[in-house]
């Protein structure tokens, strides 16, 4: 099986605060279910259709086949965060056209960390299985 890396990008992430050094890195899938909101409502940004992976995943709605689990978007309050901190087209035009207007399945890793949880490095890379 190819993996095409599409794009990675590296995005600020400001979430609560925690104490300490900051870590978490979760790999997932995204399906054409994750891109549209549970009222089947195309969703139009990067943030909503993570924040849609992430609440789909927590939530146990549907988790795709190699949907990994994550220390930091259990809460509905972090996954929130997400639409007014990554900001549109914040992940480069190619990122952001695939995730939104890509048909299938795509792979993603998301990698958080930082000297603290406030605010972290937020870096995502996404690929198409071929």
């Amino acid at each position: 099986m190819k993996h095409h890396l599409i794009a990675a990008a590296a995005i600020v992430l400001a979430l609560p605060a925690h104490a300490g050094f900051y870590q978490d890195r979760y790999c997932t899938t995204i399906s054409d279910r994750d891109r549209v909101n549970s009222k089947g409502v195309q969703l139009t940004s990067v943030a909503q259709i993570i924040q849609n992976e992430r609440a789909n995943y927590h939530l146990n709605r549907h988790r795709d086949p190699g949907d990994q689990g994550d220390e930091t978007f259990h809460s509905r309050e972090n996954r929130a965060a997400l639409a007014n901190i990554i900001q549109p087209n914040s992940a480069g035009p190619l990122l952001t056209g695939e995730l939104i207007h890509g048909r299938g399945a795509m792979g993603i890793c998301v990698l958080l960390e930082g000297s603290d949880f406030p605010s972290p490095d937020l870096q995502m890379e996404i690929w198409r299985n071929e």
